[in-house]
């Protein structure tokens, strides 16, 4: 079959209608009456890049390494996909794959497109009088601000920004390639990510009566260091580029619907991660603990022949690591018989040939705390130590967040110590760790593990792990048995206090 996956960036699925919201977003309700509607469907390694390797190469990222690019040993979909003779297609304003340090996922396309000037993108260089809608971004961003102030200064309506601008494209791709025999589309979308700018009518949708000062590219941090006013102005223009995105999301639906590709093609949207808006009284995504606005993520999935019907919600347990063998078996693809794939194929449950997918999920950054659940409980396994140590990172591509350094190999070994590959790798004990309780949301209380109970609703504030020991241990054991299981570093182990537990 056909496969056109469609990745959304941090989109908090709170705020889409079929998961409950009071928002207009009448297209992704239509594709939920197509689809099944998956409500225990997990991010795996966060944030951008970290996931797209794990959707691409079927790895999981965050155990042995941040953000970073392909690696020569990875096999990705697209490259077994266009080496069956098939079309792999990659529609992408995330200006991530093509960056220094984390660049190269779209070299395995039959073709790709990017779309020009999301965020950071260098790309305008025209000197540009400062709008007013700008003035406070770039008090806040500087010259990262006035990059993307560069970059959208002349755009004049919807039709100029991101999110349009791609799928307008991405229907237009359907529209000259639908006949193809098979084929693999990636419409892989910047948006909802910051900054929050919308042209009319989405900016003034939700918060019509708004006249103070605000930054379309606001600064993370704790909800009460914004104005009230302000906080709730960010999540009203969040939720205008949801209802924008929604709007332009439908005119790829009448492609699907035009040349009937749902009785020949796996459909799937999902996210990398959700965004804080003032949920547990926080804005952004990057504190712990990660609660389930940012690791429960949306799914929407459709495939020729499902056991669920179209329209109906899932309870099946499910992880962005999973979307790779997924895909790779509605493709037809032979994955090689020595490489590693952390995930398992959705098919067999869809099909109603066995009952569950997985038993637990689990989900984290690099070096950070990890989130384990069975789709009920969800235990937030904290570092052991306030050191967070020990902790090293893997890879022949160690350069980081966009930086060309050689830092990272200056104390770097050099062998074979990653499990799923002979390759000789680079292995960095990372000495210079900040303290781990400056980089939560929970201060001094950051070393404590949490549970909590998922069935008492999405906004999980209330810590029951001293009442449930046995729960706790049982996902301990699971997450034990998951890390042996993929051969997980022996530091994370360590790191995590898991080697201390019998």
């Amino acid at each position: 079959m056909n496969v056109i996956l469609i990745m959304v960036d941090s989109l908090n699925r709170t705020y889409l209608s079929p998961y409950g919201a009071d928002i207009q977003t009448p297209n992704f309700e239509r594709l939920a009456r197509r689809c099944a509607t998956m409500e225990r469907h997990w991010t795996g390694s966060m944030p951008t890049m970290p996931c797209r390797r794990e959707v691409h190469a079927g790895i999981h990222e965050y155990l042995w390494r941040g953000w970073g690019p392909l690696e020569p040993f990875d096999v990705t979909l697209a490259q077994m996909s266009r080496e069956k003779g098939q079309v792999a297609m990659l529609l992408t304003d995330c200006y991530h794959y093509f960056q220094e340090g984390s660049g190269n996922y779209h070299m395995d396309f039959t073709g790709w497109e990017f779309f020009r000037g999301h965020e950071t993108d260098n790309w305008v260089t025209d000197p540009i009088d400062p709008p007013r809608i700008y003035h406070k971004m770039l008090e806040e961003k500087g010259e990262k601000g006035a990059a993307y102030m560069r970059n959208t200064a002349r755009f004049r309506d919807e039709r100029d920004f991101f999110g349009p601008r791609l799928l307008r494209r991405a229907a237009e791709w359907l529209d000259e390639n639908h006949t193809h025999k098979n084929f693999f589309l990636m419409i892989d979308s910047f948006d909802v990510h910051e900054p929050f700018h919308v042209p009319p009518p989405y900016d003034r949708m939700y918060d019509p009566d708004f006249t103070g000062e605000w930054s379309i590219w606001n600064n993370y941090g704790p909800l009460d260091s914004f104005d009230a006013a302000v906080a709730r102005h960010i999540r009203a223009q969040y939720m205008g580029k949801i209802t924008m995105f929604d709007k332009w999301l439908g005119v790829v639906l009448d492609r699907i619907d035009r040349y009937g590709l749902w009785d020949n093609t796996l459909v799937m949207l999902t996210s990398d991660h959700g965004h804080h808006l003032g949920e547990h009284g926080w804005v952004g995504k990057n504190k712990a603990p990660f609660f389930t606005h940012l690791t429960n993520i949306p799914f929407f999935l459709s495939c020729p022949g499902m056991k669920p019907k179209p329209g109906s919600r899932s309870k099946m347990l499910t992880s962005q690591i999973d979307m790779y063998p997924t895909i790779a078996e509605a493709l037809g693809l032979k994955i090689p018989k020595d490489y590693t794939v952390h995930g398992y194929s959705m098919l067999p449950a869809l099909r109603g040939k066995v009952k569950k997918i997985r038993d637990i999920a689990h989900t984290g950054y690099f070096g950070m705390p990890v989130v384990v659940t069975d789709g009920r409980y969800a235990l937030h396994k904290m570092p052991a130590r306030p050191d967070n140590a020990p902790l090293c990172s893997y890879g022949i591509n160690l350069e980081g967040f966009h930086k060309r350094s050689v830092n990272p190999y200056q104390k770097a070994m050099t062998g074979r110590f990653l499990p799923y590959t002979d390759a000789i790798v680079y292995k960095n004990p990372l000495r210079q760790l900040k303290s781990f309780e400056k980089e939560t949301e929970t201060g001094k209380d950051a070393q404590a593990d949490l549970l909590f109970d998922l069935n008492v609703g999405d906004d999980i504030s209330q810590d029951v792990y001293k009442k449930n020991p046995k729960i706790v241990a049982r996902l301990t054991r699971e997450l034990i048995k998951e890390f042996e299981r993929i051969r997980a570093p022996a530091e994370q182990f360590m790191r995590l206090g898991l080697d201390e537990e019998g």
